[in-house]
């Protein structure tokens, strides 16, 4: 079963994901960057603010043993979601105001889009939160500073493990 792995969940994966936030309500400010890229600079350049991208991460697969549900082998997919707002000031793009949303709303509102359908329409059995949750915390950090008009780039990260169970 191994060659499942290797046919597509993955790209699956970050295409319903890609679809689920993009087309959400909640999130219907945020861009989509339309990259599969940790390249910050290019991001910055190239995209619309607030943005999110998509970053495939670690794949692994588990023994069957090691999930202990009998003859199943767990197919992990860690995949990170980044997160830019920009303003003039740091506490905007941090805060947000009427008229920009920060950083700290617009990563609870990605964490409600995500955990409001864990098998991303289908493509996996569930997720694994692995390590932010903005409720309990979330690391914030200017990315960039835009040379022309000075404006302040913050970002943040979601990473998450998705899991699909293929029977051996």
């Amino acid at each position: 079963m191994a060659s499942e792995f290797t046919e597509g969940k993955l790209k699956t994966l970050i295409t319903n994901l890609r679809e689920m936030l993009a087309n959400s309500s909640t999130l219907d400010y945020a861009k989509d960057s339309g990259y599969v890229s940790r390249d910050v600079a290019d991001l910055v350049k190239t995209s619309q603010f607030p943005f999110f991208n998509i970053v495939p991460g670690r794949t692994r697969i588990t023994k069957a043993d090691e999930v202990r549900f009998g003859e199943i082998e767990r197919h992990i997919y860690q995949v990170t979601i980044q997160l830019a707002t920009r303003s003039m000031k740091m506490n905007v793009s941090v805060m947000g105001d009427g008229t920009i949303t920060g950083i700290l709303d617009f990563a609870a509102d990605a964490w409600t889009v995500l955990k409001s359908d864990r098998t991303v329409n289908s493509a996996v059995d569930g997720m694994i939160i692995f390590d932010i949750d903005p409720d309990a915390g979330i690391e914030i950090e200017p990315i960039a500073f835009e040379d022309e008009q000075k404006r302040i780039i913050v970002g943040a990260e979601i990473t998450v493990d998705y899991y699909k169970d293929i029977e051996e």
